[in-house]
């Protein structure tokens, strides 16, 4: 597989470029760094075998380079040049949070938080996500009915949200409202 992603390097470079470019146009100071953490990205969901066999990596390279221009658009400014950030990290501070710059959100975050959950069925079903079980295998292992899986999983997704330090991590513009008004954290 690496061989593949050596080879075609620079053919699946330029043809994220292109699409960068015909979408979103007004980005044009970011499509490198997009393209290179789409192709980062593949990379590392190939070399972890989570896609299908033989089907080729650029379309979900291009999926991905789309995500990232989305998201900077949703963000609330544009991302900032590294000579812009480099006062901000000095401080510590971002936006009135400390900087946070965890190596995998997956050992760093999400791993501590489901540590902080009570043992209930909740953080069963989490862990045996974060491992990578599927919600039918859980169900079998569990002896749950797969919905009741799911429900469980959401829940301790909402319970993770709502911890303080995993908070620190949700950017501000995906925060939710619940129901009654006041905010959630979001995915």
């Amino acid at each position: 597989m690496i061989r593949l992603f050596e080879t075609s390097c620079e053919e699946y470079r330029q043809k994220v470029l292109v699409a960068l470019r015909s979408e979103f146009p007004d980005l044009s100071d970011y499509w490198e760094e997009m393209a290179q953490e789409a192709m980062e990205r593949t990379l590392r969901v190939w070399m972890e075998g989570r896609n299908k066999a033989g089907r080729s990596p650029l379309p979900y390279m291009k999926r991905v380079a789309r995500n990232l221009a989305i998201d900077s658009y949703r963000s609330p400014e544009r991302p900032l040049d590294d000579c812009d950030l480099l006062p901000l990290v000095d401080e510590r501070v971002v936006r009135g949070h400390e900087v946070h710059t965890p190596i995998d959100p997956a050992t760093e975050i999400v791993l501590p938080a489901v540590g902080r959950m009570k043992r209930t069925k909740r953080r069963t079903v989490a862990e045996a996500q974060i491992q990578g079980m599927e919600d039918e295998s859980i169900a079998v292992d569990l002896k749950l009915p797969r919905e009741q899986v799911r429900s469980l999983s959401s829940k301790a997704a909402r319970e993770m949200r709502a911890m303080d330090e995993v908070q620190l991590h949700i950017r501000p513009a995906h925060q939710r409202k619940s129901r009654r008004g006041e905010e959630d954290a979001g995915d």
